[in-house]
């Protein structure tokens, strides 16, 4: 037996990066699994002969060209293995403009691919920042920027090779309706609809957004960016889909799509214009507001699984702060345990009761947006303006 060891380190600053990942290979298999220390250092007891030694991904880096090192490893000897260098990712600046390219003070920025959950928001200059944890496999950045208080937004794409500010105008954000039926015809409620680009991103295409098919399998969004070539893919519980063709909206316009067609898809059940007593949930944190605290008040409510709490609850409790507003309330429901301290809004038990996982509810209780992940921008301040006196 003999041992490999070796640091990596930041390309930029020279710091050492602690929890590397480091594999050791040799023809046999993999033969050592081993993590960098603070100091960035590792150390592997392996066999003798050739060794490879691999890192692998690590958040907020790029991989670095030679990955692997190839080392001659000798009985009862320590071979020191050359320095990975890692270059981290950069930020990306997006500023964002009106119809008369002025700057954008808060504007919501969002990153629809890479994933990432949470809003970002422009300074005074219309700016931010957007950084990623890792680079998209073609380069590509996609994401979306709302307008604080009126119904305008844009999509954006950043190529991961320019570090070059980008520009990104908003417009007033146009709507589509459509009904999702099986080859039959037969409408399909509680079918999972959204909008994608028609051009192809990648494998892992991202969801320009995403309602549900209501009763007679009618869905409608009224926050499409317009001048985005796109269709909308319909889903259901049976893992069947079909898409619609193509459309580009104009700003302000609101066109029917007609039928997207699901040939097996099989119905579940959505609660649009439905009463939701999202409130009835046994109470696991924070403080819930009383029936007459809660009268004439609309909601935005989410659900979700309990790994995710944590980060479902801050990014709705920033942005409760973002808008200001004392008119909605907003509330988690989390599908199992939730234990943690200082929650600024209300954490409740409970499951979803469709398959969507952010609800929207008017004044008198009615649900009148289900969607995915963070709340529509536009939604929330039609919400906000339709609260009762």
């Amino acid at each position: 037996m003999g041992s490999v060891a070796g640091k990596v380190c930041d390309a930029l600053t020279g710091d050492p990066i602690g929890g590397a990942r480091i594999l050791v290979e040799t023809t046999g298999g993999v033969v050592g699994l081993t993590h960098t220390g603070p100091t960035g250092s590792f150390r592997c007891e392996t066999t003798e002969g050739e060794n490879a030694v691999r890192i692998g991904p690590l958040s907020g880096y790029q991989q670095p060209e030679l990955a692997v090192q190839r080392v001659l490893v000798s009985e009862g000897k320590e071979t020191e293995v050359p320095t990975f260098w890692l270059a981290p990712i950069p930020a990306y600046t997006v500023r964002i403009v009106d119809r008369a390219m002025q700057p954008v003070p808060r504007a919501v920025i969002s990153v629809l691919r890479p994933a990432q959950f949470g809003w970002r928001v422009t300074n005074q200059e219309g700016l931010a920042e957007i950084r990623i944890a890792s680079l998209p496999p073609d380069g590509v950045i996609v994401g979306s920027a709302e307008h604080m208080s009126e119904p305008m937004a844009a999509l954006f794409a950043l190529n991961t090779k320019s570090t070059q500010k980008t520009d990104v105008q908003l417009f007033p954000l146009a709507s589509v309706t459509g009904r999702a039926v099986t080859a039959k015809g037969r409408s399909i409620e509680g079918a999972v609809v959204g909008g994608q680009f028609s051009e192809e991103v990648g494998a892992d295409p991202p969801w320009l957004w995403r309602t549900l098919a209501a009763r007679g399998g009618a869905f409608t969004w009224a926050g499409v960016v317009p001048y985005v070539p796109q269709h909308c893919v319909a889903a259901t519980a049976n893992d069947t889909s079909g898409r619609s063709m193509s459309f580009t909206l104009d700003p302000g316009e609101s066109k029917d799509i007609g039928n997207v067609v699901v040939a097996e898809g099989q119905s579940a059940s959505s609660l649009l214009g439905k009463r939701l007593r999202w409130y009835d949930a046994p109470l696991l944190r924070g403080v819930l507001p009383s029936s007459k605290d809660r009268e004439g008040k609309p909601a935005c409510v989410m659900y979700t699984k309990a790994d995710n709490a944590p980060m479902v609850v801050e990014s709705l409790s920033r942005a409760r702060e973002l808008l200001g507003t004392q008119g909605v309330l907003f509330a988690v429901v989390v599908e199992g345990a939730y234990d943690e301290d200082g929650a600024s809004l209300p954490v409740l038990g409970g499951r979803a009761p469709t398959p969507a996982t952010t609800y929207l509810i008017d004044a008198a209780e009615r649900v009148t947006i289900e969607t995915f992940g963070m709340p529509p921008l536009h939604a929330l301040q039609r919400l906000d303006g339709e609260r009762a006196p």
